[in-house]
């Protein structure tokens, strides 16, 4: 009877405490649930600040951030959506000149999963000034790394983003370095300087009529030189000319001092601090460390290139990586390089006075160096875009020759190329045995797949020189125009 009773009340009491907003489950209570009320962040809007005047081209840049993560972040312009991205980041590159001047609305939103959503709104006015339509002409001239000496046939563009690759009005830069854009909407615009390895990206207040650039930006940068590797040899030094090109420093008598270049330098002859450099035999023998550079240079008389030639792998892999988009300038001595990976683009001589042919198969290594000592030669300049750009540099003779030098015993000897191969220079020099006097290719280039091939039988610079000489021009010309 009392256990009933004791029941009985138990009972009433767990109802009444469910009807009191308690719980009537026994044992654990998993609390009440949470849900996200925290709205997101919107942090600093670079480019940007409420109630700005602007024209031209606009940068925006703008991040948020939520304790759950930012699923939307959206950009509008006077109620036209123009950004929407799922993350927290956005980039964007306004172009004003495409509308009027006047007030514009322009919303930042954010949100989370919950659905919280923060917006920020700014007031900007747009002013192009000189009316609808005004527009100016930009003209400025393409410089080297050095400050000095110009670029030509660098592409130089207006980035628009309406366009395929974003490349508005185009033009490319003359011998003297020298370009004009006609037709620039007015205001503050985004321009695009490109060649070879070099890009530079650069903002410019056009005004309406004539404008001139700076050379400081439309000088191209040394850092982007980072993506050239030299291997020394035993008697060439392009390094040094590199370097006077700005991408490193010389001493007095015109030699790098080491440690200041502006790319990698890689031991071939044994002239490096082994602490400081890697051999030859490390980056491209025992593995294949060059593949993440853009462009090789192999100087003449490289102390590995038996062992590299007899291991097949090694000279697969390089002619892989060439032909895969890479850059290889090799010079006299180092011809191998081309001949062996490259037989049918390039015959060098032999002994017997007929070539290699240019087949499948490449001739002996080392069987071209047949040229004979000679003091200069008065080399014929066969590109018309060369030869106006060494006259400009006062680097031609009169007569449109060069003047070639450094011509070491047993240079070699290019016999014949395929028609598809770019003969820049070419020269009437002696070789042989008993000798002959013949004309031959002296500088050429070739592609091979997407790559290319550059090979000259002369030096580039076999002694240092505080100045750069002629031959030392044909290079400079050609690091910016094939490499």
């Amino acid at each position: 009877m009392h256990n009933k009773i004791l029941s009985g009340l138990l009972l009433a009491g767990l109802l009444l405490l469910g009807a009191c907003g308690g719980t009537t489950n026994i044992g654990n209570n998993p609390g009440p649930s949470t849900q996200d009320n925290i709205n997101p962040v919107i942090g600093s809007i670079s480019g940007l600040l409420d109630g700005d005047t602007v024209s031209g081209t606009v940068p925006i840049a703008a991040s948020a951030t939520d304790n759950k993560g930012v699923v939307s972040f959206t950009l509008r312009i006077n109620g036209e959506q123009v950004v929407s991205n799922n993350g927290g980041t956005m980039s964007y590159n306004w172009i004003t000149t495409g509308g009027a001047n006047g007030s514009y609305s322009l919303v930042f939103s954010a949100a989370d999963e919950a659905g919280n959503t923060t917006t920020r709104t700014y007031g900007i006015t747009v002013n192009n000034g000189g009316g609808a339509g005004a527009t100016g002409t930009v003209t400025g001239s393409v410089l080297a790394p050095n400050g000095v000496d110009p670029i030509s046939q660098a592409l130089i563009y207006l980035f628009d983003s309406g366009q395929p690759g974003n490349q508005g009005t185009s033009d490319e830069s003359e011998p003297d370095g020298s370009f004009s854009l006609g037709g620039i909407p007015v205001g503050t615009q985004t321009f695009v300087l490109r060649k070879g390895i070099f890009e530079e990206t650069f903002t410019f207040n056009v005004q309406e009529g004539s404008n001139v650039l700076p050379s400081g930006l439309t000088t191209l940068d040394a850092a982007d030189a980072g993506e050239m590797l030299v291997v020394t040899g035993q008697y060439d030094v392009i390094e040094n000319v590199l370097a006077k090109l700005g991408l490193g420093q010389v001493d007095a008598s015109g030699n790098l001092i080491p440690g200041t270049e502006i790319f990698q330098l890689v031991d071939g002859a044994g002239k490096l601090d082994d602490a400081t450099y890697d051999d030859f035999d490390e980056l491209f023998i025992d593995s294949t460390g060059y593949t993440s550079y853009r462009t090789i240079f192999l100087n003449c008389g490289n102390d590995f290139e038996a062992e590299f030639f007899a291991d097949a792998d090694a000279a697969n892999n390089l002619r892989d990586w060439v032909e895969a988009g890479g850059r290889l300038y090799c010079t006299d001595w180092s011809y191998d390089f081309a001949e062996q990976l490259w037989p049918d683009m390039v015959s060098f001589e032999n002994t017997a006075g007929s070539g290699d042919g240019l087949g499948s198969t490449p001739g002996l290594a080392n069987e071209a160096q047949l040229g004979a000592s000679q003091g200069e030669v008065q080399a014929d300049i066969e590109d018309a875009f060369l030869l106006s750009w060494l006259n400009g540099r006062g680097a031609a003779n009169p007569d449109n020759t060069l003047d070639v030098t450094d011509w070491l015993p047993a240079w070699s000897v290019i016999h014949s190329v395929d028609p598809a191969v770019k003969v820049w220079v070419s020269g009437t020099v002696s070789f042989g045995f008993p000798s002959t006097t013949q004309e031959r290719p002296l500088t050429i280039s070739f592609e091979a797949g997407s790559g290319n091939v550059l090979f000259s039988s002369y030096h580039t610079e076999e002694n240092a020189s505080s100045a750069l000489t002629p031959q030392d021009r044909v290079l400079q010309f050609l690091i910016f125009e094939v490499l």
